[in-house]
C-alpha cells in the first residue's frame, strides 16, 4: 500500500511539473535568410500529450496496481534539473488529496480539448511549410481517436493514443530545428513504446521500436562524436542494448527499468548537442 501510495505521488508531481546569435558580414545588398523559428505548438502539443500520458498513468495504477511510464516520462522531464522534491515527503496527506479517478479524466479531457485548438492553428504553418495534408491527416485521425477514448474513459488505450500523437511531431519540427532534435523525439517515443506495446503483450512491436532506436540513434552517435562526448555515445548505445536484453527475457519490470535508463541517456545526448 505504501509503495502505491509513494507510486501516485511521484505522478501527481510529475503531472504538475507538466502544468510550461547574429551572422558576420551581412550586408542590405545581400541579406541572409533566417531560419523559421518553431512554432510553440508544437511543444505545447508535446508537453500536453506527455502530461495526458502522466495522467493516464495515475488511473492505470490506481486500477490495476501498478504504474507504466511514470519512471520514464519523470526522467524525460527532469534529467535536465538537478532539484527534486522528496517524493515520499507527506505520503498520508497526498493519499488523502488526491483527486479521484473522474477528476483526472477530466483534466485528460481538457488538456486534449487544449491540443485540439493548438492543433487549428499549427496545421496552417505546417502547410505554409510544405508539409502536406497528407502527412498532416494521421495527426489528425489520432488526436480524434484519443478524445474518443478519453470520453470512453479507456486508460491504456488514452496512454497508447496519446504517445502515438508523440510520433508525428518529429515530422512537423524538421522545416524548423535540426535533425538532430527531430531524432531525439522519435528515440523518445520508440522508447515509451517499447513498454506500453510489452505491456500488451506484444513483444514483436516492442522489437520494431528497438530496432528503430538501434538504427536511428547512429545519428546521435555520430554527433556525439564530433563533440567529443564518446561517453555520452556509450552510455546511450549501451542502454538501448540493455533494453534489448531486457525485451528478449520479456520481464515488464525490468522493460521500464532499462527504459527510463535509456531516457535519460537520449535526453542527455540531446543536452550534449544543443
Amino acid at each position: 500500500m505504501t509503495r502505491k501510495i509513494a507510486s501516485v505521488t511521484v505522478l501527481l508531481f510529475l503531472t504538475i511539473l507538466l502544468s510550461g546569435c547574429p551572422f558576420q558580414g551581412a550586408t542590405e545588398e545581400e541579406p541572409i535568410q533566417q531560419e523559421a523559428e518553431a512554432p510553440d505548438a508544437i511543444d505545447y502539443i508535446e508537453e500536453s500529450a506527455l502530461e495526458i500520458m502522466a495522467h493516464a498513468d495515475v488511473i492505470y495504477l490506481l486500477t490495476e496496481g501498478d504504474e507504466l511510464l511514470a519512471k520514464v516520462l519523470q526522467r524525460e522531464m527532469t534529467a535536465e534539473n538537478d532539484g527534486q522534491g522528496d517524493d515520499d515527503n507527506g505520503d498520508e496527506q497526498e493519499s488523502e488529496d488526491s483527486p479521484s479517478p473522474e477528476e483526472i479524466w477530466i483534466t485528460i479531457d481538457e488538456a486534449i480539448a487544449s491540443i485540439h485548438e493548438q492543433w487549428d492553428d499549427l496545421k496552417h504553418q505546417l502547410i505554409e511549410e510544405n508539409i502536406s495534408p497528407g502527412e498532416l491527416k494521421p495527426f489528425e485521425e489520432t488526436l480524434d481517436n484519443l478524445t474518443l477514448l478519453s470520453a470512453q474513459r479507456k486508460y491504456f488505450e488514452t496512454l497508447i493514443a496519446a504517445n502515438q500523437l508523440t510520433e508525428y511531431l518529429p515530422r512537423f519540427m524538421l522545416p524548423f530545428a535540426e535533425d538532430v532534435t527531430a531524432t531525439a523525439y522519435k528515440l523518445k517515443f520508440h522508447i515509451r513504446n517499447v513498454i506500453l506495446t510489452a505491456a500488451n503483450g506484444d513483444y514483436s512491436e516492442a522489437q520494431s521500436s528497438v530496432d528503430f532506436l538501434k538504427d536511428q540513434s547512429q545519428t546521435l552517435f555520430d554527433d556525439l562524436e564530433e563533440e567529443d562526448a564518446q561517453e555520452t555515445a556509450r552510455e546511450l548505445e549501451t542502454s538501448i542494448d540493455n533494453l534489448e536484453t531486457a525485451l528478449d527475457k520479456q520481464s515488464l519490470e525490468l522493460i521500464k527499468v532499462k527504459a527510463t535508463v535509456a531516457m535519460g541517456n537520449v535526453v542527455n545526448a540531446l543536452d550534449e548537442l544543443e
